[in-house]
């Protein structure tokens, strides 16, 4: 062989230059849209992990409402205030009668409501060895003397005496940290202080204290369980902070009992350590195992732990991992094989440089070969269809992937046939159609189809491009035909998980404001039936129905005893429910919504004269959407009955928004909306259906 001359090391160094910037920009570009599909699965794991974590806390608040709100029942029984204090005064002249009165009170309440140990839970234990039970509840005097109590009442400890000191003291009721008994048993108490009858106020100080204990493994744990296993790694935990440590309270997946792993408090890579330091955050970190998992956490108030719900990140993420493997190793195979090629070629041209002049003939045809069969190499093996035709609808040529989608096992098959006589009258006068269009070399024209091919329809973009082919200067069509079918159905799915995920919202915020029942709905079909009215876009119509239906989620964080207060509300309840456009963006903040919907819902309380809330807009500041649901969220608030007073008629609402609402609202809005009320919305059957939901909630 000879030596190479200067042409060749140029050429071989630009080869090798153009495969190593293609290799770099391919592995960049793969990275890119790994990275891009992993943000993707995160912000979709962090919503799921969102509504997750807020579930199990909502069942924890209300298993705590539920056993405090017994307890104050009993503590506010005339019988038990009066006896509790003539006891400790020792002015009965009926004692025996007094203290069986309160043991049959304090048993019935205890049965009732779960607070004394279930018939045939006490396991088999040496004859030797002392038991104490695992649930009671008791009534102990001021001086912590235990005036009645259930049968068998586990150890009380001092810790519990100073709690039941405490609540004494503060007139306030609490719920105490998890501890583990003599059995090794995780138990949780509730402490409820009981004032004189004649107290008016918890200022005036207790006379005696309810304490209830309760096994956190049958009463509290199985609340973290998840309500059906969808995923296989997904784990809710209680933690706490104590002494520069993460105790976890609950019970681990690893088999760890309650209160038996604790790991040091300064760990940033520890995920129950970040979320005591910002609890509701999301974080990418590693579990107590040392397993990365993606967690978010919740407080829970009034109760003294931290709520933490995880799922590691090898399943959460493996499809975006697997997915980059892939394209990873199909990148490096493709250039393999095209840089085998060129190698091959570039070698194969340099050994017949060396050959004599007569040799050159043979030499150009072996290299079109090559070339040709490289073409029909990529051909073959492109997963997009092609198609090259004359102006005329002949088929000059089409690849194996075309001719597979026709039903043809050679390419070859179709050549020198028309295009409806190969792909069907229909489909051949739609590819007629898009060469008319494209007639004369120019741009390329791309559209998506509906396309029917041996029976089955399938979404395609095809690219149309004209340009000179023929011999004779004649110009050839060239169709390029890319199948969307399951990416506009993947698309269709986000767009239906999406719109479920507002509706189990939606029926969340009625769940939890039974006074406010369908109000979000009816607000919607309201809101929308304004925007067509007004002639709104429909990406507007689209953020108004969303919107409508959220509108109230800020709610979720207001105390359900605020929301059914029959009385004027407080200084300080005003001010919590003003925060509900702030509650409702902590809600939604992650959710990537089409459009201004989280915008729509924070603005729906500004007015135009700048008196709403939460930011005092004023006309111009405040978006069209959020005007039309200020005005529809006014109206259906006004006509639906709520704890604090009846229904309006819509009669009686139009006239409040009319005489009231002058600059406060959008003449446009208020005019469209009176239009709809009175000619395309029977506002009576919202009406009647709020008085159906309410009566079932209340009774």
């Amino acid at each position: 062989m000879t030596d190479q001359t200067p042409s060749d090391r140029r050429i071989a160094l630009v080869a090798s230059l153009v495969f190593l910037i293609v290799l770099l920009g391919g592995l960049g570009g793969i990275r890119a849209l790994v990275g891009l599909e992993r943000q993707r699965d995160l912000d979709r794991w962090q919503l799921t992990l969102g509504m997750m974590a807020d579930s199990k806390a909502k069942r924890l608040l209300d298993w705590q409402d539920s056993r405090l709100a017994a307890l104050h029942e009993l503590a506010k029984n005339g019988s038990v205030q009066l006896y509790s204090q003539t006891l400790q005064q020792g002015t009965s002249d009926n004692e025996p009668a007094q203290l069986a009165y309160l043991r049959n009170l304090i048993l019935d309440t205890a049965q009732r409501h779960g607070f004394i140990e279930s018939p045939g839970a006490r396991p088999a234990i040496p004859a030797n060895t002392s038991y104490t039970a695992d649930a009671g509840l008791a009534l102990f005097a001021h001086d912590l003397t235990k005036i009645a109590a259930t049968p068998e009442l586990p150890v009380v400890t001092e810790e519990l005496k100073r709690a039941m000191t405490k609540a004494m003291n503060t007139g306030m009721a609490s719920v105490g940290e998890i501890t583990i008994d003599a059995q090794g048993r995780p138990l949780v108490s509730l402490i409820v202080p009981v004032f004189a009858l004649q107290a008016s106020a918890p200022s005036q100080g207790a006379i005696a204290v309810l304490l209830a204990i309760n096994n956190a493994s049958t009463a509290l744990f199985p609340l973290l369980r998840p309500e059906a296993a969808v995923t296989k790694t997904d784990e809710a935990l209680l933690v706490a902070g104590h002494e520069a440590q993460v105790v976890y309270l609950s019970p681990l997946a690893d088999g760890t009992p309650p209160l038996a792993k604790a790991l040091p408090l300064a760990n940033d890579h520890l995920d129950a350590a970040q979320a005591l330091a910002q609890p509701g955050s999301f974080v990418i970190s590693h579990d107590y195992a040392g397993a990365e998992v993606l967690s978010t956490s919740r407080p829970l108030p009034g109760l003294p732990w931290l709520l933490v719900q995880k799922i590691t990140a090898s399943e959460s993420l493996q499809e975006s991992v697997a997915h980059q493997r892939m394209l990873t190793r199909s990148l490096l195979l493709a250039l393999g094989l095209i840089a085998a090629l060129f190698s091959a070629a570039w070698l194969y041209g340099s050994r017949l440089k060396e050959r004599q002049s007569a040799q050159r003939e043979r030499e150009r045809a072996s290299q079109l070969a090559a070339q040709t069969h490289l073409l029909s190499a990529i051909n073959d093996n492109i997963g997009d269809a092609l198609l090259l035709t004359k102006p005329t609808g002949e088929i000059l040529f089409i690849n194996r992937a075309c001719a597979s989608l026709i039903g043809l096992d050679n390419p070859n098959e179709a050549s020198g046939k028309g295009l409806t006589a190969t792909f069907g009258m229909v489909c051949g006068k739609q590819f007629l159609s898009l060469i008319e269009q494209n007639s004369g070399q120019g741009p390329s024209l791309i559209q998506e189809l509906s396309i029917e091919f041996n029976g089955e329809t399938r979404q395609c973009h095809i690219s149309c491009l004209s340009f000179p082919y023929l011999a004779d200067g004649r110009e050839a069509i060239l169709f390029s035909l890319h199948d969307v079918t399951e990416l506009n159905e993947a698309r269709r799915r986000k767009e239906l998980l999406l719109t479920q995920i507002v509706k189990a919202l939606t029926r969340a915020i009625d769940q939890h404001d039974p006074h406010s029942a369908n109000h979000s709905a009816n607000t919607a079909t309201l809101a929308l039936a304004i925007a067509h009215r007004l002639g709104m876009t429909e990406d507007e119509i689209h953020v108004l129905d969303n919107a409508a239906n959220l509108c109230n989620i800020g709610k979720l964080f207001v105390d359900k005893a605020i929301l059914k207060k029959t009385v004027p509300l407080t200084s300080g309840e005003q001010a919590i429910i003003r925060q509900e456009p702030a509650f409702a963006q902590q809600i939604l903040a992650g959710i990537d919504f089409s459009g201004p919907v989280l915008t729509t819902i924070i603005q729906k309380n500004e007015l135009l004269d700048g008196s709403g809330h939460p930011h005092g807009l004023r006309d111009g500041e405040i978006i069209p959407t959020a005007r039309v649901l200020a005005a529809a969220n006014a109206f259906v608030a006004m006509i639906s009955p709520r704890a604090y007073r009846d229904r309006l008629s819509h009669q009686e609402a139009m006239s409040q928004l009319v005489n009231q609402g002058e600059g406060r609202y959008d003449r446009r809005v208020v005019a469209a909306l009176f239009q709809v009320v009175e000619n395309e919305i029977d506002c009576g059957t919202w009406q009647a259906k709020d008085r159906c939901v309410a009566g079932r909630r209340e009774g």
